[in-house]
């Protein structure tokens, strides 16, 4: 499956890839027990989800069976 053409823009949404500057915000939602008990990870630290943040930003399409975007 290619990469989706991104940005798609609403009148009240904006999916777009993810960039370095998301850090605070995901480490923040990654860092929130309430947040991670619906993923399939535990409480992250800062320096892990900027490992996770490092990882998902050059994932931009799905070619495998077991790809993901996020």
């Amino acid at each position: 499956m290619p990469a989706p053409a991104l940005p798609i823009r609403t009148d009240r949404l904006e999916l777009r890839q993810l960039q370095a500057m998301d850090l605070d915000v995901w480490a923040a939602l990654e860092a929130d027990p309430d947040v991670v008990r619906y993923l399939y990870i535990d409480v992250q630290t800062r320096r892990q989800s900027a490992d996770r943040l490092a990882a998902a930003i050059p994932r931009v399409s799905i070619d495998t069976e077991h790809d993901a975007l996020q």
